[in-house]
């Protein structure tokens, strides 16, 4: 839900600042094979600002970094989860315990398991 709200605020800003080349971009995505065979989707949330390139035809994203590119910008709206980093697997999520209390509310109806680090 949180994220569903924040990613309407951002569709707003990148057609805002659609003409400077720039996008934003609230989750980073790392895809990992586990040694079982397992996929494993490692999401970071947070602000990622890619720059728009062409190559002939072809129009493709180059990533710059977390820190917003120019100061002409206008400021981008708050990631209600910026620093937040899940794993998810197949039928689980893997949540940093911070993480999981910060946010306890959303899961409450929720089947859940405590991991010892």
């Amino acid at each position: 839900m949180l994220l569903d709200e924040y990613k309407s605020e951002l569709y707003r800003y990148n057609t805002l600042i659609r003409n400077t080349e720039y996008y934003l971009k609230p989750v980073h995505k790392v895809y990992y094979k586990g040694v079982d065979g397992t996929r494993i989707i490692y999401e970071y949330y947070g602000t990622y600002w890619w720059k728009k390139k062409k190559k002939g035809y072809k129009t493709y994203l180059e990533y710059i970094g977390k820190d917003k590119p120019e100061h002409s910008l206008p400021d981008p709206p708050r990631n209600p989860l910026a620093g937040v980093r899940i794993g998810r697997g197949e039928d689980y999520f893997i949540i940093p315990a911070s993480v999981f209390l910060e946010y306890s509310k959303l899961f409450a109806n929720c089947r859940w398991e405590c991991l010892e680090e």
